[in-house]
């Protein structure tokens, strides 16, 4: 970044993220492809973040047994399993990366409002439907993502 000119800008508080992350998109595509980066016609631009490493994140307490996800994956009467089960598909094709419940509705094709209604809705479901009150999926600073290890027993039961 030597030779880089800085600018101070304002930003709202609610967009930081979101500015960081396109910043870290744009300059690692800079760095791939040597070009500026460039969103595709008629599709909106996927805003991520990857988080530092946290400590105590790839625990095994946070990967669920087998039987409970294919149970979580299978429960076709509840619509929030139906959400979560559409949401950890889209995380666990890229694990580690931490996304927002509004551009986690957008990648799973689910209105904003109803991913929402499914993370809160989870604080009982979970709990009456596996007797446990941890998620299988992590959580970070109002984001969402799985660990490698997390994607891995997702995807060993879809």
């Amino acid at each position: 970044m030597a030779g880089e000119v800085f600018h101070q800008v304002p930003i709202p508080e609610r967009f930081v993220l979101r500015v960081m992350s396109s910043i870290t998109e744009w300059v690692e595509q800079e760095i791939d492809t040597e070009e500026p980066a460039r969103t595709p016609a008629g599709r909106e631009p996927v805003i991520a973040f990857e988080l530092p490493p946290i400590p105590d994140f790839t625990g095994e307490a946070d990967i669920w047994p087998a039987e409970h996800l294919l149970a979580l994956s299978r429960d076709h009467q509840a619509k929030t399993a139906g959400i979560i089960t559409k949401m950890l598909d889209h995380l666990s094709d890229q694990p580690g990366r931490f996304y927002p419940s509004s551009l986690i509705a957008q990648e799973i094709d689910v209105p904003e409002g109803s991913v929402t209604a499914a993370l809160r809705w989870l604080n009982r479901y979970i709990p009456s439907r596996f007797g446990r009150s941890d998620r299988p999926f992590s959580q970070v600073s109002g984001t969402y993502g799985v660990t490698a290890a997390q994607a891995e027993a997702w995807r060993a039961v879809r």
